[in-house]
C-alpha cells in the first residue's frame, strides 16, 4: 500500500511539474533548520559572521514551530524529518522539539547534523530522546567531521574542535550499544584544504564504526559563501577531481557531474518534493535557496504550512525552480529529493529494454550512477 501510494505521489508531482494544474505532494523530507546560532567559524561558511547580531528573539520558538508542523495535513505524508543549523544544539528545547516530532504517527525517522563540539548537551539531549522513543521509530545523529586532528581545527576555525568531537563520539557510541535504533552517521565536505586528506577521515569513521559519507563544497544562499572564492568548486583541478569520485561522494550522479563543468545533470523538483522551513519561518523550496529573498514561498509567522503550500506565491516559485538559474547545485539534499521523482522512470525504461538501457543512459549521462 505505501508504494502505490508512494507512486501515486510522484506521478501527482510529475503532472504538477509539466502542467501546474494541481499542487504537488512533498514525499521526500523536510528540512527544518531550527537555528543559525553557530559555535564554529567554518572556512566554507560565514553563518557566524552574518547572524552573530541578528537577534535569536526573531526566531520561532521550538514549541510553535511543533505546533505549525502538527496542524499540517500537507506534512502528515512525510515520515521523515531532517534538523539542522547553525548548530542545532545551541537551540533551546531542541531535544522537546525531537520527542515531539516523534510522537506524530507518520514520522519514523528524525536525523540531526551537528558539529559535534557541545558534548555533554549533546549527550543529554540524546540520552533523554532515546528513553522516549516510540516503538519502531529511528534517530539518527550526524556529526560533521571535515578532517582528522589539527585538520579539523583549522576548517571549523576553532581550536580543539577535533577534540570535541572524539568526546562526543566516544559517548555516542556508549549510548549506541544500549540502544541500537540509534544511528552515528558522519558527512564531510570535500574542499580544497582536505582533498588530500579523505582516506584518514574515511578510517577515523572505520574505527568508530560510523556510517560516513562525502558531500562536495557549494555556495548555498544560507552560507552567505557565495561571493568566496574557498566554496567554488571549479577550483578543484583534473587530479583533485580524479580524488574526489576514486573517494565516491554520496550523491548520486557526482561523478558525472564533476566532469560537465558541475552542471545539474537533471530537473531539480525543489519545492515539489521538498521544502525548507528555516529559523524564523520563512518556507523555501530547499536549504540551498535559503536566504535567497527570490526564492520565498511563505511565511509561518502569517500563514499555515499548508496555506504556504497551497499559496498563488508558491506555485510562482516552483515556475521559478524549474527555470533556476543555479545549476552548480548538485549535492546532499537537493539530489535526495530528485531522485524520489526519477526512481520510477529509471525502472520503467530498465524494465521495458530487459535491463540493456536505463533512463540515465537514454539521457546522455554515461557514468551517472
Amino acid at each position: 500500500m505505501k508504494k502505490l501510494s508512494l507512486a501515486t505521489k510522484i506521478l501527482r508531482n510529475w503532472i504538477a511539474y509539466k502542467t501546474n494544474l494541481m499542487t504537488p505532494v512533498p514525499i521526500g523530507y523536510v528540512i527544518l533548520g531550527i537555528t543559525f546560532q553557530c559555535n564554529a567559524k567554518c572556512s566554507m561558511c560565514n553563518i557566524h559572521k552574518f547572524h552573530k547580531s541578528k537577534a535569536v528573539k526573531d526566531e520561532l520558538l521550538v514549541d510553535q514551530l511543533f505546533d505549525k508542523f502538527k496542524e499540517s495535513s500537507i506534512l502528515r505524508r512525510i515520515s521523515m524529518v531532517d534538523i539542522t543549523g547553525g548548530e542545532p544544539f545551541l537551540k533551546e528545547g531542541c531535544k522537546t522539539l525531537i520527542s515531539e516530532l516523534f510522537s506524530l504517527p507518520n514520522i519514523e525517522l528524525v536525523s540531526i547534523n551537528t558539529n559535534g563540539f557541545l558534548s555533554d548537551r549533546i549527550e543529554d539531549a540524546v540520552t533523554d530522546i532515546i528513553g522516549k522513543l516510540p516503538k519502531g521509530k529511528k534517530f539518527v545523529l550526524s556529526v560533521s567531521i571535515d578532517g582528522v586532528g589539527q585538520l579539523h581545527d583549522e576548517i571549523r576555525g576553532i581550536n580543539g574542535a577535533f577534540r570535541s568531537v572524539e568526546k562526543t563520539i566516544l559517548k555516542l557510541k556508549t549510548i549506541r550499544e544500549r540502544f541500537p535504533r540509534f544511528a552515528i552517521r558522519s558527512n564531510a565536505v570535500i574542499q580544497k584544504k582536505n582533498i588530500n586528506h579523505l582516506e584518514e577521515i574515511k578510517k577515523f569513521w572505520v574505527a568508530n564504526g560510523i556510517s560516513g559519507t562525502f558531500s562536495v563544497i557549494q555556495q548555498p544562499f544560507y552560507t552567505h559563501s557565495r561571493s568566496s572564492i574557498y566554496n567554488d568548486m571549479r577550483r578543484f583541478d583534473k587530479t583533485e577531481i580524479d580524488i574526489i569520485k576514486e573517494i565516491g561522494p554520496k550523491s548520486t550522479g557526482m561523478n558525472y557531474y564533476l566532469t560537465h563543468n558541475f552542471v545539474r545533470p537533471l530537473h531539480c523538483f525543489a519545492g515539489y518534493t521538498s521544502v525548507f522551513i528555516d529559523p524564523f519561518g520563512t518556507v523555501y523550496p530547499c536549504n540551498f535557496l535559503c536566504e535567497n529573498p527570490e526564492y520565498i514561498m511563505g511565511s509561518l509567522r502569517h500563514y499555515s504550512i499548508d496555506e504556504v503550500w497551497t499559496s498563488t506565491q508558491a506555485q510562482h516559485i516552483r515556475g521559478k525552480v524549474k527555470r533556476c538559474p543555479f545549476t552548480n547545485c548538485w549535492n546532499g539534499c537537493e539530489v535526495d529529493q530528485t531522485m524520489i521523482q526519477f526512481y520510477p522512470l529509471n525502472r520503467i525504461v530498465k524494465i521495458l529494454t530487459l535491463g540493456y538501457h536505463d533512463f540515465y543512459k537514454l539521457k546522455g549521462l554515461k557514468g551517472f550512477d
